[in-house]
Protein backbone atom coordinates (compact mmCIF):
# COMPACT_ATOMS: atom_id res chain seq x y z
CA UNK A 1 0.00 0.00 0.00
CA UNK A 2 1.10 3.47 -0.66
CA UNK A 3 2.10 6.12 2.09
CA UNK A 4 -0.66 8.14 0.59
CA UNK A 5 -3.31 5.15 0.84
CA UNK A 6 -2.20 4.68 4.55
CA UNK A 7 -2.78 8.06 4.47
CA UNK A 8 -6.30 7.63 3.22
CA UNK A 9 -7.41 5.05 5.25
CA UNK A 10 -6.72 6.38 8.20
CA UNK A 11 -8.24 9.89 7.62
CA UNK A 12 -11.96 8.18 6.91
CA UNK A 13 -10.65 5.42 10.17
CA UNK A 14 -10.61 8.53 12.59
CA UNK A 15 -13.68 10.20 10.84
CA UNK A 16 -16.43 7.38 11.77
CA UNK A 17 -15.38 7.56 15.25
CA UNK A 18 -17.53 8.85 17.86
CA UNK A 19 -16.67 12.05 18.60
CA UNK A 20 -15.71 12.32 22.02
CA UNK A 21 -13.15 9.72 20.59
CA UNK A 22 -12.07 12.42 17.76
CA UNK A 23 -11.55 15.14 20.41
CA UNK A 24 -9.40 12.76 22.09
CA UNK A 25 -7.26 12.23 19.65
CA UNK A 26 -7.60 15.81 18.24
CA UNK A 27 -4.14 17.36 19.07
CA UNK A 28 -2.14 14.77 17.31
CA UNK A 29 -4.60 13.09 14.92
CA UNK A 30 -2.95 14.97 11.78
CA UNK A 31 0.50 13.16 12.62
CA UNK A 32 -1.11 9.62 13.04
CA UNK A 33 -2.77 10.60 9.59
CA UNK A 34 0.47 11.71 7.75
CA UNK A 35 3.29 10.14 9.11
CA UNK A 36 2.97 7.56 12.55
CA UNK A 37 0.99 4.93 10.43
CA UNK A 38 3.88 5.03 7.87
CA UNK A 39 6.11 4.04 10.65
CA UNK A 40 7.20 0.54 9.36
CA UNK A 41 7.73 1.76 6.11
CA UNK A 42 9.41 4.54 7.68
CA UNK A 43 12.25 2.14 9.75
CA UNK A 44 14.10 1.38 6.38
CA UNK A 45 14.72 5.08 6.15
CA UNK A 46 17.83 5.51 7.28
CA UNK A 47 19.35 7.97 4.95
CA UNK A 48 16.35 10.90 5.52
CA UNK A 49 15.63 10.56 9.25
CA UNK A 50 12.57 8.02 9.03
CA UNK A 51 14.76 5.05 10.50
CA UNK A 52 15.66 7.30 13.81
CA UNK A 53 11.76 8.72 14.09
CA UNK A 54 10.47 5.34 13.50
CA UNK A 55 12.61 2.82 15.51
CA UNK A 56 11.73 3.70 19.13
CA UNK A 57 8.10 2.21 18.10
CA UNK A 58 10.03 -0.59 16.41
CA UNK A 59 8.66 -4.16 17.41
CA UNK A 60 10.20 -8.28 15.92
CA UNK A 61 9.39 -11.75 16.56
CA UNK A 62 12.55 -13.79 16.46
CA UNK A 63 13.96 -10.85 13.85
CA UNK A 64 11.16 -10.43 11.84
CA UNK A 65 9.90 -6.85 11.81
CA UNK A 66 5.84 -6.75 12.73
CA UNK A 67 4.89 -6.03 9.52
CA UNK A 68 4.96 -8.42 6.96
CA UNK A 69 4.51 -11.43 9.18
CA UNK A 70 4.62 -15.52 8.27
CA UNK A 71 2.18 -17.08 6.62
CA UNK A 72 -0.22 -19.69 8.17
CA UNK A 73 1.21 -23.16 7.01
CA UNK A 74 -1.43 -25.71 5.66
CA UNK A 75 0.64 -28.05 4.24
CA UNK A 76 0.91 -30.58 6.83
CA UNK A 77 -2.39 -30.17 7.59
CA UNK A 78 -3.62 -33.04 4.18
CA UNK A 79 -0.63 -33.29 2.50
CA UNK A 80 1.96 -35.69 4.97
CA UNK A 81 -0.16 -38.68 6.23
CA UNK A 82 1.64 -41.90 7.53
CA UNK A 83 0.34 -45.71 8.55
CA UNK A 84 1.15 -46.81 12.10
CA UNK A 85 0.14 -50.28 13.27
CA UNK A 86 -2.63 -50.14 10.67
CA UNK A 87 -4.01 -46.73 11.77
CA UNK A 88 -3.49 -43.36 9.78
CA UNK A 89 -2.16 -41.24 11.40
CA UNK A 90 -1.00 -36.99 10.56
CA UNK A 91 2.33 -37.42 9.71
CA UNK A 92 3.57 -33.25 9.64
CA UNK A 93 3.26 -30.55 12.16
CA UNK A 94 4.27 -27.15 12.42
CA UNK A 95 3.28 -24.24 14.64
CA UNK A 96 1.13 -21.51 13.41
CA UNK A 97 3.98 -18.44 13.03
CA UNK A 98 1.01 -16.35 11.22
CA UNK A 99 -0.90 -16.47 14.70
CA UNK A 100 2.63 -16.21 16.96
CA UNK A 101 3.69 -12.99 15.35
CA UNK A 102 -0.24 -11.68 15.10
CA UNK A 103 -0.50 -12.22 18.73
CA UNK A 104 2.80 -10.99 20.19
CA UNK A 105 2.55 -7.97 17.27
CA UNK A 106 -1.25 -7.21 18.89
CA UNK A 107 -0.50 -7.54 22.24
CA UNK A 108 2.59 -5.37 22.41
CA UNK A 109 0.95 -2.55 19.84
CA UNK A 110 -2.05 -2.46 21.90
CA UNK A 111 -0.86 -2.56 25.39
CA UNK A 112 1.67 0.46 24.73
CA UNK A 113 -1.17 2.60 23.09
CA UNK A 114 -3.38 2.06 25.91
CA UNK A 115 -0.46 2.16 28.44
CA UNK A 116 0.63 6.18 27.10
CA UNK A 117 -2.74 7.59 26.55
CA UNK A 118 -3.11 6.19 30.27
CA UNK A 119 0.02 8.88 30.50
CA UNK A 120 -1.61 11.42 28.53
CA UNK A 121 1.59 10.83 26.42
CA UNK A 122 -0.64 11.18 23.25
CA UNK A 123 2.36 11.54 21.24
CA UNK A 124 3.88 8.16 21.99
CA UNK A 125 0.00 6.24 22.04
CA UNK A 126 -0.59 7.73 18.47
CA UNK A 127 2.66 6.20 16.96
CA UNK A 128 2.12 2.78 18.36
CA UNK A 129 -1.44 2.76 17.28
CA UNK A 130 -0.15 3.86 14.01
CA UNK A 131 2.47 0.88 13.49
CA UNK A 132 -0.66 -1.44 14.29
CA UNK A 133 -2.86 0.28 11.64
CA UNK A 134 0.31 0.15 8.80
CA UNK A 135 0.64 -3.59 9.25
CA UNK A 136 -2.71 -4.61 9.17
CA UNK A 137 -3.73 -1.67 6.29
CA UNK A 138 -0.72 -3.38 4.11
CA UNK A 139 -1.75 -7.34 5.35
CA UNK A 140 -5.37 -6.35 4.15
CA UNK A 141 -5.23 -4.54 0.88
CA UNK A 142 -4.39 -5.77 -2.22
CA UNK A 143 -0.70 -7.17 -3.02
CA UNK A 144 0.07 -8.14 0.44
CA UNK A 145 -3.44 -10.04 1.30
CA UNK A 146 -2.15 -12.94 -0.47
CA UNK A 147 0.63 -13.15 2.25
CA UNK A 148 0.05 -14.10 5.59
CA UNK A 149 -3.11 -16.16 6.92
CA UNK A 150 -3.45 -19.25 4.43
CA UNK A 151 -1.53 -17.15 2.30
CA UNK A 152 1.75 -17.56 -0.10
CA UNK A 153 4.04 -15.53 -1.70
CA UNK A 154 3.95 -12.05 -4.02
CA UNK A 155 4.08 -13.91 -7.50
CA UNK A 156 1.73 -16.58 -7.68
CA UNK A 157 -0.37 -14.69 -9.48
CA UNK A 158 2.40 -13.44 -11.88
CA UNK A 159 3.25 -17.57 -12.40
CA UNK A 160 -0.69 -18.20 -13.52
CA UNK A 161 -1.65 -15.38 -15.51
CA UNK A 162 0.05 -14.95 -18.96
CA UNK A 163 1.25 -10.84 -19.31
CA UNK A 164 2.55 -11.09 -23.04
CA UNK A 165 5.43 -8.45 -23.43
CA UNK A 166 3.78 -5.69 -21.55
CA UNK A 167 5.26 -5.93 -17.67
CA UNK A 168 2.81 -2.98 -16.59
CA UNK A 169 -0.13 -6.37 -17.30
CA UNK A 170 2.00 -8.46 -14.52
CA UNK A 171 -0.17 -9.11 -11.54
CA UNK A 172 1.53 -7.82 -9.28
CA UNK A 173 2.14 -4.63 -10.92
CA UNK A 174 -1.95 -4.48 -11.94
CA UNK A 175 -2.20 -4.66 -7.59
CA UNK A 176 0.06 -2.15 -6.65
CA UNK A 177 -0.98 0.37 -8.74
CA UNK A 178 -2.82 3.37 -7.10
CA UNK A 179 -6.08 3.01 -6.22
CA UNK A 180 -8.42 4.81 -8.40
CA UNK A 181 -9.75 8.48 -6.38
CA UNK A 182 -13.53 7.62 -7.03
CA UNK A 183 -13.29 4.49 -5.04
CA UNK A 184 -12.29 6.28 -1.86
CA UNK A 185 -15.34 6.44 -0.14
CA UNK A 186 -16.39 7.26 3.73
CA UNK A 187 -18.30 4.07 4.76
CA UNK A 188 -21.10 4.13 6.90
CA UNK A 189 -20.09 1.92 9.70
CA UNK A 190 -20.46 2.28 13.63
CA UNK A 191 -16.73 0.58 14.74
CA UNK A 192 -16.41 -2.54 16.86
CA UNK A 193 -15.27 -2.50 20.42
CA UNK A 194 -13.11 -5.94 19.87
CA UNK A 195 -12.97 -6.55 23.97
CA UNK A 196 -12.87 -4.91 27.31
CA UNK A 197 -9.42 -6.36 27.89
CA UNK A 198 -5.96 -6.20 25.82
CA UNK A 199 -6.40 -10.12 25.66
CA UNK A 200 -9.51 -10.19 24.57
CA UNK A 201 -9.26 -7.55 21.83
CA UNK A 202 -6.11 -9.39 20.61
CA UNK A 203 -7.90 -12.81 20.49
CA UNK A 204 -10.72 -10.70 18.79
CA UNK A 205 -8.59 -8.64 16.59
CA UNK A 206 -7.22 -11.82 15.07
CA UNK A 207 -10.39 -13.33 13.58
CA UNK A 208 -11.32 -9.51 11.90
CA UNK A 209 -7.76 -9.20 10.43
CA UNK A 210 -8.31 -13.30 8.74
CA UNK A 211 -11.64 -12.03 7.80
CA UNK A 212 -10.70 -9.20 6.31
CA UNK A 213 -7.37 -10.74 4.54
CA UNK A 214 -9.03 -13.58 3.08
CA UNK A 215 -11.94 -10.92 2.11
CA UNK A 216 -9.30 -8.61 0.58
CA UNK A 217 -7.22 -11.84 -1.32
CA UNK A 218 -10.15 -13.05 -2.81
CA UNK A 219 -10.92 -9.11 -4.27
CA UNK A 220 -7.58 -8.69 -5.30
CA UNK A 221 -7.95 -11.88 -7.94
CA UNK A 222 -10.89 -10.31 -9.36
CA UNK A 223 -9.28 -7.00 -10.09
CA UNK A 224 -6.76 -8.66 -12.01
CA UNK A 225 -9.40 -11.11 -14.31
CA UNK A 226 -11.45 -7.48 -14.30
CA UNK A 227 -8.49 -5.89 -15.87
CA UNK A 228 -7.72 -7.75 -18.37
CA UNK A 229 -11.45 -7.62 -19.45
CA UNK A 230 -11.03 -4.20 -19.91
CA UNK A 231 -13.80 -3.68 -16.86
CA UNK A 232 -13.82 -1.54 -14.17
CA UNK A 233 -12.37 -2.28 -10.91
CA UNK A 234 -13.72 1.11 -9.34
CA UNK A 235 -16.72 -0.86 -7.19
CA UNK A 236 -14.21 -3.99 -5.96
CA UNK A 237 -11.67 -1.06 -4.94
CA UNK A 238 -14.43 0.92 -3.14
CA UNK A 239 -15.38 -2.43 -1.13
CA UNK A 240 -11.48 -3.45 -0.50
CA UNK A 241 -11.10 0.19 1.18
CA UNK A 242 -14.01 0.08 3.23
CA UNK A 243 -13.06 -3.37 4.66
CA UNK A 244 -9.80 -2.09 5.77
CA UNK A 245 -11.03 1.17 7.23
CA UNK A 246 -13.59 -0.56 9.16
CA UNK A 247 -11.30 -2.66 10.69
CA UNK A 248 -8.69 0.41 11.23
CA UNK A 249 -11.60 2.35 13.18
CA UNK A 250 -12.65 -0.87 15.11
CA UNK A 251 -8.69 -0.97 16.43
CA UNK A 252 -8.72 2.63 17.21
CA UNK A 253 -11.68 2.71 18.89
CA UNK A 254 -10.80 -0.13 20.78
CA UNK A 255 -8.11 1.72 22.39
CA UNK A 256 -9.28 4.74 23.49
CA UNK A 257 -12.26 2.26 25.12
CA UNK A 258 -9.79 0.31 26.82
CA UNK A 259 -7.69 3.19 28.05
CA UNK A 260 -10.69 5.13 29.35
CA UNK A 261 -11.74 2.26 31.12
CA UNK A 262 -15.31 2.64 29.54
CA UNK A 263 -16.13 -1.34 30.14
CA UNK A 264 -19.02 -2.51 27.89
CA UNK A 265 -21.32 -5.72 27.89
CA UNK A 266 -20.69 -7.31 24.99
CA UNK A 267 -22.60 -9.89 22.45
CA UNK A 268 -21.96 -13.68 23.25
CA UNK A 269 -19.24 -14.88 20.92
CA UNK A 270 -20.02 -17.80 17.97
CA UNK A 271 -17.28 -20.58 17.97
CA UNK A 272 -17.93 -20.46 13.62
CA UNK A 273 -17.06 -17.04 13.72
CA UNK A 274 -13.49 -17.28 15.57
CA UNK A 275 -10.49 -18.33 13.91
CA UNK A 276 -8.97 -21.26 15.15
CA UNK A 277 -5.10 -21.04 15.54
CA UNK A 278 -5.09 -24.82 14.08
CA UNK A 279 -7.68 -26.49 12.02
CA UNK A 280 -7.85 -29.97 9.18
CA UNK A 281 -7.95 -29.25 5.70
CA UNK A 282 -9.85 -31.45 3.44
CA UNK A 283 -11.86 -33.31 5.40
CA UNK A 284 -13.34 -36.87 4.09
CA UNK A 285 -16.64 -36.26 2.01
CA UNK A 286 -15.83 -32.28 2.37
CA UNK A 287 -13.03 -32.80 1.08
CA UNK A 288 -11.66 -29.64 -0.62
CA UNK A 289 -14.58 -27.40 1.01
CA UNK A 290 -13.22 -28.82 4.43
CA UNK A 291 -15.89 -27.03 6.81
CA UNK A 292 -19.04 -24.68 5.73
CA UNK A 293 -20.25 -21.63 8.30
CA UNK A 294 -24.26 -22.17 8.90
CA UNK A 295 -24.69 -24.64 5.94
CA UNK A 296 -23.93 -28.00 5.88
CA UNK A 297 -23.50 -30.47 2.47
CA UNK A 298 -26.06 -33.09 1.89
CA UNK A 299 -25.44 -36.51 0.38
CA UNK A 300 -25.70 -34.69 -3.53
CA UNK A 301 -23.22 -32.44 -2.01
CA UNK A 302 -25.85 -29.21 -1.86
CA UNK A 303 -26.05 -26.83 0.69
CA UNK A 304 -28.79 -27.32 3.06
CA UNK A 305 -29.50 -25.82 6.74
CA UNK A 306 -27.66 -27.51 9.57
CA UNK A 307 -29.54 -30.31 11.18
CA UNK A 308 -29.38 -32.35 13.93
CA UNK A 309 -31.39 -35.31 15.89
CA UNK A 310 -32.09 -33.52 19.15
CA UNK A 311 -34.42 -35.95 21.60
CA UNK A 312 -36.27 -37.62 18.85
CA UNK A 313 -36.73 -34.60 16.39
CA UNK A 314 -34.92 -32.59 14.19
CA UNK A 315 -33.74 -29.27 15.04
CA UNK A 316 -32.33 -26.53 12.77
CA UNK A 317 -30.07 -23.92 13.17
CA UNK A 318 -29.30 -20.48 11.34
CA UNK A 319 -25.85 -20.82 12.97
CA UNK A 320 -23.17 -23.08 13.63
CA UNK A 321 -20.70 -25.29 11.33
CA UNK A 322 -20.34 -28.20 9.53
CA UNK A 323 -17.14 -30.56 8.68
CA UNK A 324 -16.27 -33.56 7.09
CA UNK A 325 -13.98 -36.65 9.40
CA UNK A 326 -10.87 -38.07 9.18
CA UNK A 327 -9.02 -40.62 11.34
CA UNK A 328 -8.18 -37.62 13.33
CA UNK A 329 -8.44 -33.79 12.87
CA UNK A 330 -8.70 -31.14 15.40
CA UNK A 331 -9.35 -27.38 15.73
CA UNK A 332 -7.93 -25.23 18.66
CA UNK A 333 -8.41 -22.06 19.85
CA UNK A 334 -6.58 -19.54 21.88
CA UNK A 335 -9.11 -17.74 24.04
CA UNK A 336 -8.22 -15.27 26.18
CA UNK A 337 -8.60 -15.78 29.96
CA UNK A 338 -11.39 -14.37 32.55
CA UNK A 339 -13.66 -13.90 29.77
CA UNK A 340 -16.25 -16.06 28.86
CA UNK A 341 -18.63 -17.81 31.71
CA UNK A 342 -19.25 -20.49 29.85
CA UNK A 343 -19.55 -22.44 26.51
CA UNK A 344 -22.61 -24.48 24.82
CA UNK A 345 -23.75 -25.79 21.73
CA UNK A 346 -25.34 -28.86 19.98
CA UNK A 347 -23.01 -31.51 18.08
CA UNK A 348 -23.45 -34.29 16.87
CA UNK A 349 -23.59 -35.92 13.24
CA UNK A 350 -25.59 -34.01 10.64
CA UNK A 351 -29.03 -35.50 10.10
CA UNK A 352 -28.72 -36.92 6.19
CA UNK A 353 -25.77 -38.63 7.60
CA UNK A 354 -27.05 -40.63 10.45
CA UNK A 355 -27.40 -43.89 8.99
CA UNK A 356 -23.87 -44.49 8.44
CA UNK A 357 -22.02 -41.65 10.25
CA UNK A 358 -19.46 -42.16 13.24
CA UNK A 359 -17.71 -39.93 15.28
CA UNK A 360 -15.61 -39.99 18.54
CA UNK A 361 -15.66 -36.25 19.24
CA UNK A 362 -13.75 -34.64 22.01
CA UNK A 363 -13.57 -31.55 23.89
CA UNK A 364 -10.33 -30.35 25.79
CA UNK A 365 -10.59 -26.88 27.85
CA UNK A 366 -7.25 -25.67 28.67
CA UNK A 367 -5.16 -29.25 28.71
CA UNK A 368 -8.40 -31.30 30.42
CA UNK A 369 -10.93 -33.61 28.86
CA UNK A 370 -14.53 -32.19 29.46
CA UNK A 371 -16.55 -34.03 27.14
CA UNK A 372 -15.90 -37.54 25.17
CA UNK A 373 -18.70 -39.18 23.51
CA UNK A 374 -19.23 -40.89 20.06
CA UNK A 375 -22.09 -40.68 17.74
CA UNK A 376 -23.71 -42.79 15.98
CA UNK A 377 -27.26 -43.58 14.77
CA UNK A 378 -27.81 -44.50 18.11
CA UNK A 379 -26.51 -41.65 19.60
CA UNK A 380 -27.34 -38.64 16.95
CA UNK A 381 -26.08 -35.80 19.24
CA UNK A 382 -25.59 -33.94 22.50
CA UNK A 383 -26.04 -30.87 23.92
CA UNK A 384 -22.74 -29.18 25.61
CA UNK A 385 -21.81 -27.27 28.32
CA UNK A 386 -18.23 -26.13 29.21
CA UNK A 387 -17.68 -23.99 32.15
CA UNK A 388 -14.99 -21.75 32.41
CA UNK A 389 -13.09 -22.08 29.02
CA UNK A 390 -10.16 -20.73 28.48
CA UNK A 391 -6.72 -20.67 27.13
CA UNK A 392 -6.35 -23.81 24.39
CA UNK A 393 -9.88 -24.84 23.97
CA UNK A 394 -9.94 -27.83 21.44
CA UNK A 395 -12.60 -30.37 19.21
CA UNK A 396 -10.88 -33.44 18.62
CA UNK A 397 -12.34 -36.05 16.11
CA UNK A 398 -11.83 -39.12 14.94
CA UNK A 399 -14.22 -41.89 12.75
CA UNK A 400 -13.34 -45.34 11.70
CA UNK A 401 -11.63 -46.15 7.95
CA UNK A 402 -15.24 -47.33 7.19
CA UNK A 403 -16.74 -44.49 8.13
CA UNK A 404 -15.25 -41.33 6.97
CA UNK A 405 -16.58 -40.43 3.50
CA UNK A 406 -20.20 -41.17 5.11
CA UNK A 407 -19.75 -38.60 7.84
CA UNK A 408 -20.51 -35.30 8.33
CA UNK A 409 -20.33 -33.53 11.94
CA UNK A 410 -22.57 -30.18 12.84
CA UNK A 411 -22.15 -27.91 15.68
CA UNK A 412 -25.41 -26.07 16.09
CA UNK A 413 -25.46 -22.34 17.79
CA UNK A 414 -21.79 -22.95 19.41
CA UNK A 415 -20.92 -19.74 21.34
CA UNK A 416 -18.90 -18.62 24.22
CA UNK A 417 -21.20 -16.22 26.54
CA UNK A 418 -19.04 -13.69 28.73
CA UNK A 419 -18.90 -13.39 32.09
CA UNK A 420 -20.94 -10.72 33.60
Amino acid sequence: MLAKEHNSVTKYAVNILDKWKQEIIAPEVNNLINEYCTYPDSYFDVNNGGHKKASRYYFETDGIQFHYIPDTQIIDKYRYWNVNDGKLFAGGESENLNWKHAKNGFTYYLSRAVEFIKKNKLKDALAYTGCLLHMLQDSCFGLHSLEGPYGTDLFVLDRLFEYGDDISELPSNILVQEMPESAVICPEYVPLLLGNTIEEAVFMLYSRYVECCLKSRKISFKIVLNHYERKSNKDLYTEMFHGIVELSADVINTILHIAHDKKEHLSNVLLSELEPIDRPWGLGFYRFVTLLKNKALNYEKKLVPLKLIVKNSEMKFKKGMSFGSHSEFKFIYDLPENTYEKFTCYIGIQTEFLNEGNVRIKFINNGNIVFDEIFNKENPSSKVLINNPKKYFEIIGSSPENTRLKTVITLGNPQFIHLE
